[in-house]
């Protein structure tokens, strides 16, 4: 289950509590490194075999605005990774 303080901030966020984006969070916060998009799906699709690659990355981009997640662009390379103030 996740911290008090993620679902303060996905809820001040209008963000509801899913099952997918409780495992989105947990990925992160296990592992605390950054994530090409295409190792997020992977990881996604191991508990959510149909999961859609959209709706992935539109939680991703939840997660970023409520800033829960950093996200990085170099060119076509785009990564994730757990914001500093939510590990601290």
């Amino acid at each position: 289950m996740i911290e008090s303080k993620i679902l303060q901030l996905l809820k001040k966020h209008n963000l509801r509590h899913t099952e997918k984006r409780e495992r989105l969070i947990k990925i992160f916060k296990e592992s605390e490194k950054e994530f090409e998009l295409i190792e997020v799906i992977q990881e996604m699709r191991r508990q959510f075999p149909n999961v859609r690659q959209q709706t992935v990355v539109s939680n991703l981009d939840a997660l970023v605005k409520a800033g829960l997640l950093v996200k990085t662009q170099y060119y076509s390379e785009v990564t994730f990774c757990f914001s500093e103030k939510m590990i601290s």
